[in-house]
């Protein structure tokens, strides 16, 4: 995704393209993408969560109380799992429909990327705290960070634009 900015943003750069019109445009393709592609770490047997811990940005909680009575928990070779691909999926697929039916409202260029990127970050803030394959930096999960990071900005941003908008419709 980040590589794919980068190729977007200089090729907008190039053709004088208005990046945040193309965001807008390009988001909800990659929701669908990020819908689909979850499925294959399920085809893979990999990014499964573990049911014995969970933490958010560095604090740990029990996470064997939300595997009770969870109709999605799976067993990989026999220990029990949350099946963090699906949780990904369905997140993404409820901020697709959200998003894509936002967009006549859309007020500014940029604000449905911008929504994307708030709504993606929270969810994978949240789904990869059960994951067990997580990079570390210290006791911080770096996806998670880097998506709780994408959270606030996209959440700040959509506040000061409201404000703005509002501001110059006086």
């Amino acid at each position: 995704v980040i590589g794919g900015f980068i190729g977007i943003a200089a090729v907008c750069r190039w053709k004088k393209y208005n990046l945040l019109s193309i965001l807008d445009c390009i988001a909800p393709g990659v929701m669908i993408g990020q819908i689909l592609g979850r499925w294959g770490n399920f085809v893979n047997a990999e990014a499964f969560g573990l049911t014995d811990k969970y933490d958010f940005l560095g604090i740990p909680v029990d996470a064997s109380r939300l595997a009770q009575n969870n109709p999605f928990i799976m067993t990989i070779n026999g220990a029990f799992v949350h099946p963090t691909f699906l949780y990904e999926s369905v997140w993404n697929l409820i901020g697709f429909i959200l998003i894509n039916s936002f967009w006549k409202h859309k007020k500014w260029n940029g604000q449905i990327a911008v929504m994307y990127l708030a709504w993606y970050g929270l969810g994978r803030s949240i789904i990869e705290g059960f994951r067990g394959d997580s990079l570390y930096v210290g006791p911080f999960r770096i996806s998670q960070l880097l998506a709780f990071l994408c959270f606030v900005v996209g959440v700040v941003v959509l506040a000061y634009m409201a404000v703005r908008n509002k501001k110059e419709a006086k």
